[in-house]
């Protein structure tokens, strides 16, 4: 282990220098995620062999790593480090082509775009690509937005460390390597991958023929949907019928017992008598529980107790109770004089207004 005197500063500093992610230098150093989040969080000191293989990684010595210089030597090496952290790295995949059976094609000068399509399959790729897959290629960068495709040419083609990238568009190195980190993610979706291993030729045709066999499978989703619904809807018929037999049976029996009920002694409902705002409103404040009380009340000469219940809404309630066969002609004339209404003549009844109801007194 190292000194109990060890600070993760020098280490976040390199690390926001150059540009990487927490992942990306996980896997390019050789050690885990989790470890090294560990040990810039200062959790705990890294090992010798962990420090070792950070040292190598940022092309420094441990010395340097630990602190052991001067903060104006370190300074001096935070301002060249990006650029030189870049140089490091072209060098290191170079070497690592070296080692491969791919070469760069022909007339490339740097390692474009071999070095994106490293970070876009997360592994070194053995193929040349063609000219028809580099078409492919931008044709996926442009499926980006405009400055997740712009950074990650100048990051990946023009070979910009973050540094550079973020003074241009006058934002943090932070917020570059976001950015391309996000670009990177959406090149491995299935369609840019496509675009990319397919060329522009060979993703029109298969294309082609994707289309036909997505719209055969869309045809048969929809039989499969159709014939769901039917299932579905059979069943809902099949409940439709037995609550419509439970209901049936319900009513049956409410009907049974509506017809041993007195039609005077079933609750009031006045809405049928059609009466005026007033009138309607002064009654419903009375709180009559049934039609023979309404009429015990009318007959006993107690309407005018009803509060706001006044001549004229008493002479309509005794019309509607005669048009409705409540109350014959005569019990009409009756019940006014009780109520003490005056020159009252009920309209003679019109089969127009309501079927009369016999037989009722």
């Amino acid at each position: 282990m190292v000194e109990k005197k060890w600070s993760p500063d020098i280490l976040n500093k390199l690390i926001e220098a150059s540009g990487k992610t927490y992942d990306q230098i996980a896997a390019d150093a050789g050690i885990g995620r989790s470890t090294l989040n560990k040990i810039v969080n200062h959790w705990y000191p890294p090992s010798a062999d962990i420090l070792i293989s950070l040292a190598n990684y940022f092309g420094v010595t441990v010395d340097l790593l630990c602190g052991q210089v001067s903060d104006e030597a370190l300074a001096n090496i935070l301002i060249v480090y990006p650029e030189y952290f870049t140089g490091l790295l072209r060098c290191s995949y170079e070497k690592s082509l070296e080692s491969t059976p791919r070469k760069i094609p022909e007339g490339y000068i740097s390692i474009w775009p071999y070095n994106l399509l490293d970070d876009v399959f997360q592994e070194p790729v053995s193929f040349i690509m063609t000219d028809d897959q580099i078409d492919g290629l931008y044709n996926a960068l442009n499926t980006l937005n405009d400055r997740e495709m712009e950074w990650t040419i100048l990051s990946y083609r023009d070979g910009m460390a973050n540094t550079e990238i973020a003074k241009m568009y006058d934002r943090s190195s932070n917020r570059v390597m976001q950015v391309l980190h996000k670009a990177v993610r959406k090149l491995r979706h299935p369609s840019r991958i496509h675009l990319i291993l397919d060329g522009v030729n060979g993703s029109q045709a298969v294309d082609e023929e994707r289309g036909l066999i997505s719209n055969q499978k869309r045809k048969l989703i929809q039989e499969r949907m159709e014939l769901e619904k039917l299932k579905e809807e059979c069943k809902t018929i099949a409940g439709q019928k037995e609550e419509l037999e439970q209901e049936k049976i319900e009513l049956l029996a409410k009907l049974e017992k509506l017809n041993a009920i007195d039609p005077l002694d079933a609750p009031l409902d006045l809405s049928e008598l059609d009466l005026s705002v007033r009138s309607f409103n002064c009654l419903m404040r009375a709180d009559f529980k049934s039609m023979r009380e309404l009429l015990d009340r009318a007959k006993a000469g107690e309407l005018y107790r009803v509060r706001n219940f006044g001549v004229k809404c008493t002479q309509e309630l005794l019309q509607k109770l005669y048009d409705h066969g409540y109350i014959t002609y005569d019990q009409a004339i009756d019940y006014a004089e009780a109520n003490k209404v005056n020159q009252f003549e009920a309209t003679p009844w019109s089969p127009m207004v309501h079927e009369r109801k016999e037989g009722i007194a």
